[in-house]
C-alpha cells in the first residue's frame, strides 16, 4: 500500500525535525526522520495498524493513528484499498 503525506503533515513534519535539529542536533533529527520512516514501513505492510482515533470518530473519514516516540503521533486515514494518507503530525494527546 502507497502512503502519502497532506501538505499540513509534511509541514509539520518539517517544522518538528528543523526544531529537533537546531534544539538537539543532527542525530536526533536523523533519528526522528527514522522513527517516520519505520511507522511509514509499518503503514504500508499493514494499514489497519493504529487504532480508530476516538478524538475524530464523529468525522466522515475513519482517522486512525500511530505513535512515532513519546511526543508525536501520525493521524492518516485509508483512501481507497491501496493508499493510506497521513493528515497529521502532532502530540499524542491530540488530534
Amino acid at each position: 500500500m502507497k502512503v502519502s503525506w497532506s501538505k499540513k503533515a509534511a509541514k509539520s513534519a518539517q517544522t518538528t525535525t528543523t526544531y529537533i535539529y537546531k534544539e538537539f542536533g543532527l542525530k536526533s533529527s536523523q533519528k526522528f526522520l527514522s522513527e517516520i520512516s519505520h511507522v511509514c514501513q509499518l503503514l504500508e505492510d499493514n494499514p489497519y495498524l493504529g487504532p480508530i482515533e476516538p478524538l475524530l470518530i464523529n468525522k466522515k473519514k475513519q482517522y486512525r493513528s500511530v505513535v512515532v516516540n513519546h511526543l508525536n503521533k501520525l493521524v492518516y486515514y485509508i483512501k481507497r484499498r491501496h493508499y493510506t494518507h497521513c493528515s497529521r503530525l502532532g502530540h499524542p494527546m491530540r488530534a
